[in-house]
């Protein structure tokens, strides 16, 4: 049986069908996720007037050594929770300690190799923002409890909204302390202060069943999943900073360094914005079904198809659009960072479906299948992207990133659904014809706008040009060729809309003998 067509009723006893749970959360998500991804665009806006190129890039290289040292805090722990969640009131006390013992940890390596990383990067500003973020591991080791438990009962909007005040509190005090003439330090410095303010949050409305026992023999049940977790995080983390890195090891020029990582910043919204979200959503409702691999494939398909018919054009969007409106919006010495923009958001394009299919592999418990993945992933992307900066500038570099994407994300697609029957033309239903209407509806018009001649407000009518026709001629096509997936998302939205979704389910109650 095609596993995209199976498991669409509801869960015995569970109301609503797990995919239309999923995906009412995910809108939710995405909905109070747009105001304050709104907020942090304007406070973007604002630093790329306070702040130059050249300070963007050596925090990308502060940020391109610190994540590697950063994921022994965060160490996969909540996932490894959230998998666990029916055992999570056992766990909660273990998993604290453990994730504030590796953030101790990590916070004091971070630290050690202070000067080893100003060594590599030849760069005297590296060590003061290294030792900030480091200072932010133990602290944000305080909600990975409570974040778990908020995952497992599927506490969406609640979950969205908190971010999104913290999301929107760090970004103005990064302005402010860009007013402030902190420089590079204006990234930085706020990390730590929202990881307090986060963490203590969080416990006021969770309550978390902690103790002063550290419980250090049910370490091992965390540790045996979270050390496959763990690796597989060190080789994503060399995928989603190993273009930075490379960069600096290739290129002396920081301003160069920094158009990059401002491009891509630009290009990576709408995933963050819909496949982060999505991510977030899915795991811990595709977790509810573990021991259903067909019917959690289904689950997953369902909604891959979903987001791809909302993100996919908006990506392309996104590249169309890149030239006229950052010669709108921002200022000239931003403007070498278009092609950037452009070619990555073209790559994202073709990554934002495959998101999920990291939360799909957990979800089910195939942490081997995960790592798997990752190492491979991490090497093809590396050695591309390295082979670029060797060879040429940013724009070769943004390109080899969206050829890895191309080539590596339908492969994660295809292993994330293979232990529940999926196959290659489920991946290719995901693509196509998606993919190809898209392109049909934003190409031909993001060509003639490029083409309009020179005139008083020519960006202005380039974006209303694309927007408009390119909008008028994507609606008909999805409605056409991709009807299921628009008929949902409308029902969806609906829903949503006139209050009908079933409320999230409560907090795991607290066995009074585990405090």
């Amino acid at each position: 049986m095609d596993p995209s067509q199976s498991a669409s009723g509801p869960l015995p006893g569970s109301g609503p069908s797990l995919t239309r749970r999923a995906m009412g959360g995910f809108l939710w998500v995405m909905i109070q996720t747009i105001g304050g991804k709104g907020a942090n665009m304007i406070m973007q806006l604002v630093l790329t007037y306070l702040l130059d190129p050249a300070e963007w890039g050596v925090v990308a290289l502060a940020w391109s050594f610190a994540v590697f040292i950063g994921i022994i805090q965060s160490s996969g722990m909540n996932d490894v929770l959230v998998h666990r969640q029916s055992d999570l009131v056992r766990l909660a006390n273990p998993g604290f300690w453990l994730s504030m013992t590796l953030g101790l940890v990590a916070a004091g390596l971070l630290a050690g190799l202070v000067p080893f990383a100003s060594g590599i990067f030849g760069e005297p500003r590296l060590p003061g923002l290294l030792l900030v973020i480091a200072s932010s591991y133990p602290l944000h080791a305080l909600s990975v409890v409570p974040k778990a438990q908020l995952r497992s009962a599927l506490r969406f909007r609640f979950i969205a909204t908190t971010e999104i005040v913290f999301a929107s509190l760090q970004a103005v005090l990064s302005v402010v302390f860009a007013l402030l003439d902190f420089g590079a330090y204006s990234f930085v410095l706020p990390v730590p202060i929202i990881a307090l303010v986060r963490g203590i949050f969080l416990w006021a409305a969770t309550r978390p069943p902690i103790r002063w026992n550290p419980q250090f023999g049910l370490w091992r049940l965390l540790w045996a999943d979270g050390m496959l977790v763990l690796i597989a995080a060190f080789a994503h983390a060399a995928a989603s900073k190993g273009d930075q890195f490379v960069l600096g090891l290739f290129h002396d020029d920081r301003t160069l360094i920094g158009l990059y990582f401002w491009g891509f910043s630009l290009s990576l919204q709408t995933m963050q914005l819909l496949g982060q979200n999505l991510t977030n959503v899915l795991f811990p409702a595709l977790a509810r079904l573990q021991d259903d691999p067909p019917r959690q494939v289904a689950a997953f398909l369902r909604a891959a198809r979903a987001m791809g018919v909302v993100g996919v054009p908006v990506c392309l969007l996104q590249a169309a659009l890149a030239d006229p409106v950052i010669h709108i919006v921002f200022p000239a010495k931003w403007y070498p960072a278009i092609p950037i923009v452009q070619i990555l958001s073209i790559g994202m394009a073709l990554r934002l479906v495959a998101t999920p299919a990291e939360s799909m592999l957990k979800a089910g418990g195939r942490w081997i299948a995960n790592l798997a993945f990752a190492i491979a992933y991490a090497v093809v992307f590396v050695l591309m992207t390295g082979a670029a900066a060797a060879s040429g500038g940013i724009v070769l570099v943004a390109a080899a990133v969206t050829l890895c994407y191309a080539i590596m994300w339908p492969i994660a697609i295809r292993v994330a659904i293979a232990r529940g029957g999926g196959r290659w033309r489920d991946v290719l239903r995901i693509y196509v014809p998606l993919v190809p209407i898209a392109l049909l509806a934003v190409g031909p018009i993001t060509l003639v706008a490029h083409r309009l001649p020179e005139m008083p407000g020519r960006a202005w009518v380039q974006v209303a040009l694309v927007l408009v026709v390119g909008a008028a001629a994507y609606l008909p096509l999805a409605m056409r060729y991709c009807r299921q997936e628009t008929s949902e998302l409308a029902s969806l939205f609906i829903a949503v809309f006139r209050g009908r979704f079933r409320r999230a389910a409560p907090m795991p109650e607290v066995d009074p003998r585990s405090r």
